[in-house]
This record gives structure tokens, sequence and C-alpha cells, in this order.
């Protein structure tokens, strides 16, 4: 084989060699950016996510705060009716318990 056959074929080995080794270097860069941009991707959904159940919670801050002054309001309510069915019957009851106390007293002397 003459030697520049040779020669052609040792330089052709070295630039595969060469772009070999450049092809190993861009497909480790496309990994790195691809996990870089996954990464990247996975920080926004959490995000996304985070500010979706902050939004959850707060709504769901407001909604038990809304049931909470509707049953405290039906309890005042419920409170005040009975109070006014009870204020008839209130002067009854305290002569009642009130003529009780003086009978119990009255058995003790």
């Amino acid at each position: 084989m003459p030697l520049d056959i040779v020669s052609q074929i040792a330089q052709a080995e070295a630039e595969q060699k060469l772009r070999l080794a450049q092809a190993e270097r861009d497909a480790r860069a496309q990994v790195a950016q691809a996990r870089r941009d996954g990464e990247e991707l996975i920080s926004r959904a959490r995000q996304g996510a985070e500010a979706q159940v902050e939004a959850l919670l707060t709504q769901a801050d407001a909604r038990a705060a809304e049931a909470y002054r509707h049953a405290l309001d039906a309890a005042e309510e419920d409170c005040a009716a009975l109070s006014a069915a009870a204020q008839p019957r209130m002067d009854r009851a305290v002569a009642l318990i009130v003529s009780r106390v003086q009978a119990g007293g009255e058995e003790r002397t």
C-alpha cells in the first residue's frame, strides 16, 4: 500500500476519533441540558401546584368562615327565641323558686 493511502487512512481515523469525541461531548451536553430543562419543568409544575393548593386553602377558609358565621347567627337566633319564649314564664318561675326557698327555710327553724 502506498504511503499516501496509509496516511489518508490514518488521517481519516484521527478525524473519526475527533468526530466521535465531539459527538460524545455533544451528547453529554444534550443530556445535561435535558436534565436542567426537566428540573425547570418540575420546579414550575411544583410552584403551580403550590399556588393552586394555596388558592384552594384560601377558598376553603372563606367557606368555613361563612359557615361559622351562619351557624353562629342561627344559634343566636335560637337563643333569642328561647329567651323570648321563656320571658313570660320568668316571673312565675322566680316566684315558685322564692316560695320553695322560703318554705325550706321555715322547715329548718
